[in-house]
């Protein structure tokens, strides 16, 4: 079992990586990981040597073995799909070794423009599994909706402050099926008061507000090579 305490720390005060001043926010619903009790206690206790909202995402990577992604630019789809994003809104080229250098460098990191993070912090291999229920005795983790139903609401209010606060250039959600989430935290709602465009087989969602643009797109996972994401550029180059 993994000790409450700690627990209980992480998933009240966990947020992401990179600094609240980035430009990009880009937002997602979990990170990826958490296959093992093992591999969730090694996360923890990496953040725990920080206990700070934000942490560095070059640093806790290496904290907890995956330097290749840093130190190698390895592949990672999901972030690689949003630094494509970032890119085409630059009208940059998208190409292995910029996505690359992206990674290595400026990416969820401590001097980065990217801020990289997630409105549940627990890892998951994926939304359909769920294994805290076995490796914890809090009562709100015995299933994800009791999960989602005692965090949901102070994360958000947490989230609003910040963007508040430090008024992002562009702050990006990424993930259709926590759509009901996204527009809690933004001023309005995407389907009602933003502009909704057909890009490829996929919708892309752009709402403006007076000092930062909000933008919903499709999970990352979803979209193969470059052109849906040069395209995506072009219609929020826009509203900026």
């Amino acid at each position: 079992m993994i000790e409450n305490k700690i627990l209980e720390d992480y998933i009240n005060s966990f947020y992401g990586y990179g600094i609240w001043s980035a430009n990009y926010w880009f937002v997602g619903i979990e990170e990826n990981g958490g296959y093992t009790i093992e591999d969730t206690i090694t996360r923890i206790n990496s953040w725990n040597g920080y206990r700070t909202d934000l942490i560095d995402c070059k640093e806790h990577h290496s904290n907890i073995g995956h330097h290749q992604f840093f130190t190698k630019g390895k592949h990672q789809p999901t972030w690689w799909g949003l630094m494509k994003l970032r890119k085409a809104i630059e009208g940059k080229d998208i190409t292995t070794a910029s996505l690359r250098d992206m990674q290595r460098n400026n990416w969820g990191q401590k001097n980065s423009e990217n801020l990289i993070l997630d409105l549940f912090p627990l890892p998951s291999p994926s939304v359909k599994d769920w294994k805290y229920d076995k490796w914890s005795k809090l009562t709100y983790l015995t299933t994800r909706s009791d999960y989602f139903k005692e965090l949901a609401e102070r994360r958000i209010n947490y989230l609003q402050e910040k963007i508040q606060l430090n008024e992002p250039k562009v702050v990006f959600f990424y993930g259709s099926s926590m759509m009901k989430y996204w527009n809690k935290v933004v001023p309005n709602s995407f389907q009602k008061e933003g502009k909704t465009t057909k890009v490829g087989r996929y919708y892309l969602r752009v709402l403006e507000s007076d000092r930062t643009v909000f933008v919903q797109i499709p999970h990352p996972s979803a979209i193969w090579g470059n052109e849906w994401y040069e395209n995506a550029g072009k219609v929020i180059q826009r509203s900026l």
